[in-house]
């Protein structure tokens, strides 16, 4: 899982990507704040969820959790590759 930063370091020269400035890529990671944006939201199994801009995934993991109904945007084409593989519950639609 990517958690924190030397995970996200690791995880991107795995997949063979970096933070692409034109898109103003920031990566979500830190689990605390994921889980309190979880949380907050309040998600049930009948939640539909469209998460634009999913990165690394690791908001994306949690949510699916809670809810098999996520739609994911992703522009970066090495993040919607990794996510497709990955997929289980979510829809990945790259953009």
């Amino acid at each position: 899982m990517v958690d924190k930063p030397s995970s996200l370091f690791i995880f991107l020269k795995e997949i063979g990507a970096n933070p692409l400035k034109h898109l103003s890529q920031n990566f979500l990671i830190d689990k605390n704040i994921i889980k309190k944006i979880v949380s907050a939201a309040n998600l049930n199994e009948d939640d539909l969820i469209l998460e634009i801009g999913p990165g690394p995934g690791a908001l994306t993991k949690e949510m699916a959790k809670y809810t098999s109904n996520i739609i994911a945007v992703e522009k970066d084409r090495s993040f919607a590759k990794h996510l497709s593989k990955n997929a289980g519950k979510i829809t990945i639609y790259e953009d």
